[in-house]
């Protein structure tokens, strides 16, 4: 095996045994995920908040779907 493989394989079998060290890794990857899923949903609900917008403008669902990314059927929804 390449030894830069062997170090980083032993670098890791290190790290794994550190308790403590893979619950702070968890929590930060659970972290992430939910500011991740928070962005995600506010650029949803901006983009929803837009259509409904020039839905009311009387723009086209055409348009509104090249503005704002949302699929027509969820224009049609709206």
């Amino acid at each position: 095996m390449d030894s830069a493989i062997n170090k980083a394989y032993e670098r890791l079998n290190f790290v794994t045994q550190d308790k403590e060290f893979l619950r702070n890794y968890h929590l930060r990857e659970m972290a992430m995920s939910d500011w991740t899923t928070g962005v995600n949903t506010a650029i949803e609900k901006k983009q929803i908040e837009i259509a409904r917008n020039l839905l009311g403008e009387g723009m086209s669902m055409e348009f509104i779907h090249k503005t704002t990314g949302l699929d027509i059927e969820t224009i049609k929804l709206l």
